[in-house]
């Protein structure tokens, strides 16, 4: 199971593959996500990341990760993206999940006396490290773009998008994680009872100042 490194890790990740590299990749040796996922089902899915997420070890460090400001969408995306490359689950299951996951968290972290953070802060400085700040395209090349207003010179580069307050990230899933603000239960997964009947593992966490 993860620990608080590996949390944070996830939720932080920038080691992504480049447009058009699964093309140079041995077929003899696919990627475990190449291959058909391990996981086909909203239920099963969710299942998985409960025990995950309620193991003692990996329960505790992503309840110190959370006390420490890390926001549950980046915990979200961290986790499900790794699930997705280790072949558990596929793109489609990805996005099904990410609210019930992003819910579980928050049930949990509210047993746990914490105030989670739900998204990025808008107002956070822009990063042009950060590589959820550029934009991939499809023919696997890449610039850095030093127009003003951020769009693409050139067809098959992937640049870098200057975020503003208010405007979105040039990763989609995590523009799709970030728009969530408010996750909602999934009556279907009975995720109240979960978090209801979790047992308590840890103390309060105490968050640095």
């Amino acid at each position: 199971m993860p620990t608080q490194q590996e949390i944070e890790k996830f939720a932080l990740k920038a080691d992504r593959p480049i447009p058009g590299q699964s093309l140079t990749n041995n077929p003899d040796a696919p990627a475990p996500y190449e291959s058909a996922p391990e996981i086909t089902t909203k239920e099963e899915g969710a299942n998985y990341f409960i025990e995950m997420f309620l193991e003692e070890k990996t329960n505790a460090a992503t309840m110190n990760a959370l006390a420490e400001g890390v926001p549950v969408m980046d915990i979200v995306q961290g986790v499900l993206t790794h699930a997705f490359e280790e072949g558990v689950i596929n793109p489609d299951l990805m996005l099904v999940l990410a609210e019930p996951v992003a819910y579980l968290l928050l049930g949990l972290s509210e047993r746990a006396g914490i105030r989670a953070t739900i998204v990025d802060d808008p107002d956070d400085a822009y990063d042009p490290d950060d590589l959820d700040n550029w934009e991939y395209d499809d023919v696997g090349t890449a610039s850095q773009d030093d127009d003003d207003d951020g769009a693409a010179e050139d067809v098959g580069t992937m640049s870098q998008k200057e975020t503003t307050k208010g405007s979105s990230r040039a990763n989609p899933f995590r523009e799709k994680l970030q728009s969530i603000k408010n996750p909602k239960n999934d009556e279907d997964l009975k995720l109240d009872e979960v978090i209801k009947n979790a047992p308590s593992l840890m103390s309060k966490p105490s968050k640095k100042s």
